[in-house]
């Protein structure tokens, strides 16, 4: 019996090792192209929680057959997250200068209440805060509550509950590029003029892949998906070619509806880098912030990471945290702490 078991266990190890190499080379061959897919990148950690209890079971197991089996997934987690579960040292940096305080938020659109404007106070109101989904209402509560901490604003109204803002200690010179082009692309980007040194900042928000809306509008999720995540992937490589064409530093910030298995991270990170990875702890998911209902199933927090900065290499990110005061938004604050290189 015992004997039966282990057999069992070792080809369950094996199946399990077979299903993250389809995903690994299938990953690597067609990236988002394929819409499934696209939707299994998104939650690509999930992959590895039956190593939760696959892990501790091998001491039972006792069989190098099944250590073998789930050589490939403990492998591929430590390489993909591993990283993000150790303490970061950061590289070196300018003491000449104090370093910057970033927060981006995606607020929510329908956010009414000063309870979310507040939530800038609750993160020690940093140097500069990059808003999405801000409507002019909130952006008179966000004033109302903070804004004299802030003297320098700059807000673009969108379409309805979807514009975007920056609200800044320094100084902000709103620019204007040829590069962005699609109607589904949000974005703002500015000078800031911090003393004598200045950079460039982008506060991006592109379209979502919205499956809970396309299934009640009964539109076709393989067509959406990968409609929208194909037309993230270009919009990416606008902002690429704009980043390209600057001869100042760059801090890109955003609800990028993207996570970080995406096509279009890959095409963010050929350029940036990630301050999460630099300097954060763990996955740092920021989505949904609360737990949520879909046709009385239940949509648990934190599933993906969406929200995110990253900067060019003449910064150097020395923290990355995600907020737990979030208000009425569904997303969560993402803040870094970035020095000069």
């Amino acid at each position: 019996m015992l004997k039966i078991a282990q057999v069992t266990a070792a080809l369950l190890a094996w199946l399990y090792a077979a299903l993250i190499a389809f995903w690994l080379l299938w990953r690597q061959l067609y990236g988002d192209s394929l819409w499934w897919l696209a939707l299994v990148n998104a939650f690509a950690p999930f992959l590895f929680a039956p190593l939760v209890l696959l892990t501790p079971f091998g001491g039972l197991v006792r069989t190098r057959a099944y250590w073998l089996g789930l050589a490939l997934p403990i492998l591929a987690f430590l390489l993909i997250y591993g990283a993000q579960f150790f303490p970061q040292w950061p590289a070196g940096y300018s003491t000449n200068f104090k370093p910057l305080k970033i927060m981006t938020f995606n607020i929510w659109g329908e956010s009414r209440s000063p309870e979310t404007a507040r939530v800038i106070l609750q993160n020690d109101l940093p140097d500069i805060v990059a808003v999405q989904e801000l409507s002019s209402g909130m952006f008179k509560k966000i004033m109302q509550e903070v804004g004299q901490f802030y003297p320098y604003q700059v807000f673009d109204r969108g379409s309805g509950d979807e514009g975007l803002g920056v609200f800044s200690r320094h100084p902000l010179t709103k620019l204007a590029s040829k590069n962005f082009f699609e109607q589904s692309w949000q974005i703002q980007f500015m000078r800031v003029q911090v003393g004598e040194r200045t950079f460039i900042l982008y506060n991006c928000h592109p379209r979502s892949s919205n499956i809970l809306r396309y299934l009640r509008d009964n539109r076709s999720v393989s067509l959406e998906v990968t409609r929208s995540f194909a037309m993230r992937a270009v919009l990416v490589e606008q902002l690429m070619t704009d980043i390209a064409a600057q001869t100042e530093p760059v801090v890109v910030v955003g609800d990028f509806n993207s996570t970080p298995q995406s096509d279009v991270y890959r095409i963010l990170r050929r350029k940036l880098l990630d301050s999460q990875q630099e300097a954060g702890w763990g996955l740092g998911h920021t989505f949904p912030a609360q737990l949520t209902t879909f046709r009385q199933l239940p949509l648990f927090p934190r599933l993906i990471r969406i929200d995110m900065i990253l900067h060019s290499a003449a910064f150097v990110a020395l923290a990355n945290y995600v907020s737990q005061a979030h208000g009425e938004s569904d997303h969560l604050p993402v803040i870094a702490e970035l020095a000069w290189q």
